[in-house]
């Protein structure tokens, strides 16, 4: 949380809006006394590096102009130490967490600047936090503080702690703490190189936090016990676990020694469980569960929001199911999110989110898990993005990309909202890293991030995650809209003149025209088509007893017959065997079931199911379901248009009496016979 001091920066200074001392002490809960220290404070920073002062007019708070820095800049060590206790009491026990040992009261007030009265009374203070708690600040007489307890506890707390103050991160760590944290950034970006994922920029700073505090208490002997609600098991076959044992010789570097199994799985819980901006074809653990259920919840949004057409954003759905992942995991270690526009998103969308709220139990009861306000408040912001989505017909317009720092759901929301009020396309939303790469090939009017970000090639407008009235006046300064309008259709006509498509290639040219030009697809509920299992999986469809030589040979019969059948192109074959090899390990859904697919952008050409049975089973490369005898390749032209035949795939195949019949069946007759007992 933000001290008063830093919110009344942001309201007068760097929002340009005005606030009554009365008003901004209600909100506080403090009294207007209070107030008046905090205006001389910020007044005292504003001038001492050549800022204007506050201006106060009977009891109403103005500022003359808006200025471009942020807080983090305009304080010193011993400011902000100073004016937000609260950040000091976090920082005395980040040390203390870090440091590992009993560490002097004269080594704390050389580290946070104040006085021993003021270090015993922040003692004092953060002791009171621990009550009932399962870890423990000790105070030994001529010798020192240390805490005990739960280590993985301890960990948590560290990295809650940390990325709340990561702006000053710098003023508190030392020589050896910085060189190792620019070794965890290197390690990160190689994890997620190797996973294909981007970590958000808040997520990144929770993993060198954790990594941080991992090996200064290992290399202190502080051994770690994983709880109940880790599962090794898991664990041990997921990608995470996979990319962070490749990196096992870069980790021994930075512990300094061999490192135990229950780090590697600390460390691999902690990816497991981090938000992701930007990610491949990534398959994760009961994908098939969840896309369903996804499904579901978007559907009972539709039915709790007046007006709403949720069912027929594929962009929603795709962002809710890339989000979930990270979200169960955190859920089901007990891991906390912090949610920055909670406060925001209840009080400015009470209603929808209500509706999330009630329309989480979907989620809740389908995995088991209850989600916390910051993770309801984050699914509720996609919701919030789908709407300002829908609000106007999206015209040829000037391109952006949105980089943030904070996730998916605030990126959205940023996007949504600069498509809603202005005249502009965009056409992605990423972190940095991603970002930035995709500059190296992409050409854009300007970007807009909600951190700072610099590019060589094109402006940066800087905009909070709230999009409030001075980032509004920043979009409009650099904003040039052009009055032309193109749509697909005069494109598609042009062509049409000079070329013969077929009526497939046709409908893909024009997908993807519209997705350059940053129109969306309108699609009314009425004229969406979800077919059943028994009309997408047909006898020519199915082959038994095929005697594989490996696993990409099962796929590649298994993508045949689809090719055969006309719902894929050839290249859709080799699109699912390349898949397979990225994520191998979770094509393989359950014991002895294998689902590949590939993107629909990839040879799709209509909804189909191929089943193979195989004569040997073959491996995969799963640790817990390997061999595989049952193939079903999936072939899909969107994100929803499946999920009926999904369903009842899922159905089906849970049945283990009815997986057996299939195996022993000798004819694609019989298998038929099977799947369409319902």
């Amino acid at each position: 949380m933000k001290s008063r001091v830093e919110n009344l920066f942001n309201i007068l200074c760097r929002g340009a809006e005005q606030i009554s001392v009365e008003k901004f002490a209600e909100q506080h809960n403090v009294s207007s006394r209070t107030v008046y220290k905090d205006l001389s404070t910020l007044n005292q920073l504003l001038t001492s590096q050549g800022h204007a002062s506050i201006q106060n007019a009977r009891g109403v708070l103005t500022y003359e102009a808006p200025v471009e820095i942020e807080f983090s800049e305009l304080v010193k060590k011993e400011d902000i130490f100073y004016i937000d206790p609260e950040m000091r009491r976090r920082v005395i026990l980040n040390l203390v967490i870090l440091w590992a040992r009993e560490i002097s009261i004269s080594e704390l007030q050389h580290a946070v600047g104040v006085s021993k009265n003021t270090i015993q009374r922040d003692l004092d203070e953060i002791k009171k936090n621990f009550t009932r708690s399962e870890t423990c600040l000790d105070t030994t007489p001529f010798k020192g503080v240390s805490i005990t307890g739960n280590e993985f506890k301890i960990r948590s707390l560290f990295a809650e702690n940390l990325t709340k103050d990561w702006p000053y991160l710098y003023t508190f760590i030392n020589e050896q703490e910085s060189r190792q944290i620019n070794q965890i950034k290197s390690l990160i970006d190689e994890i997620s190189n190797c996973l294909q994922v981007e970590y958000s920029e808040n997520a990144q700073q929770k993993l060198i936090a954790y990594m941080l505090v991992s090996v200064a208490r290992f290399k202190e002997n502080k051994q770690l016990c994983l709880p109940r609600n880790i599962d090794k098991e898991d664990l041990l076959g997921s990608p995470e676990y996979g990319a962070v044992n490749k990196c096992i010789e870069q980790l021994k570097g930075l512990y300094g020694q061999e490192i135990t199994e229950n780090e590697l799985y600390f460390l691999s819980a902690k990816f497991r469980e981090s938000t992701v901006v930007g990610m491949s074809d990534y398959i994760s653990e009961n994908w098939i569960k969840l896309r369903i259920l996804v499904s579901e919840f978007i559907d009972k949004m539709d039915q709790l929001v007046t007006e709403s057409n949720f069912s027929n954003d594929d962009k929603l759905f795709e962002s809710i199911l890339n989000h979930l992942r990270p979200a169960y995991w955190r859920a089901v270690s007990g891991e906390a999110i912090y949610n920055p526009l909670l406060d925001y998103v209840i009080n400015e969308f009470e209603d929808l989110y209500r509706a999330t709220t009630e329309s989480i139990s979907v989620l809740e009861k389908g995995l088991s898990i209850s989600f916390s306000e910051d993770e309801i408040a984050f699914l509720t912001m996609f919701f919030m993005a789908s709407q300002e989505r829908t609000k106007k017909p999206i015209e040829l317009r000037p391109k952006v990309i949105v980089v943030c720092h904070a996730g998916v759901a605030t990126s959205e929301i940023v996007s949504s909202r600069l498509e809603s009020k202005y005249e502009v396309s965009v056409l992605g939303t990423f972190g940095s890293n991603e970002a930035q790469k995709w500059l190296e090939s992409h050409s854009v009017d300007f970007v807009v991030s909600t951190f700072p970000f610099t590019s060589k090639n094109v402006k940066v407008v800087e905009v909070s995650p709230q999009f409030d009235l001075r980032d509004q006046r920043k979009i409009e300064n650099v904003l040039r809209v052009s009055e032309r309008i193109i749509s697909p259709d005069e494109i598609m006509s042009i062509i049409s003149q000079t070329i013969v498509l077929s009526k497939s290639d046709e409908e893909i040219l024009k997908r993807k025209l519209e997705e350059y030009l940053g129109f969306l697809p309108k699609q009314d509920k009425e004229e969406r088509y979800f077919p059943m299992l028994e009309e997408v999986l047909t006898e020519d469809l199915v082959e038994t007893h095929y005697c594989a030589k490996d696993s990409d040979d099962a796929v590649r019969e298994a993508g045949r017959l689809l090719v055969k059948k006309g719902v894929a192109k050839e290249e859709y074959i080799e699109a699912m065997i390349e898949n397979v090899r990225i994520n191998g390990t979770y094509i393989v859904i359950a014991p002895g079931i294998a689902m590949p697919h590939a993107r629909p952008e990839e040879g799709a050409l209509g909804i189909g199911f191929s089943l193979i049975t195989l004569e040997q089973p073959v491996n995969f490369g799963h640790p817990k379901n390997d061999p595989v005898q049952l193939v079903v390749a999936l072939c899909a032209i969107d994100h929803q248009t499946h999920l009926n035949a999904l369903a009842d795939l899922a159905e089906l195949l849970s049945d283990e009496e009815n997986v057996q019949k299939i195996l022993k069946a000798d004819k694609a007759a019989e298998v038929i016979a099977i799947t369409s007992r319902r």
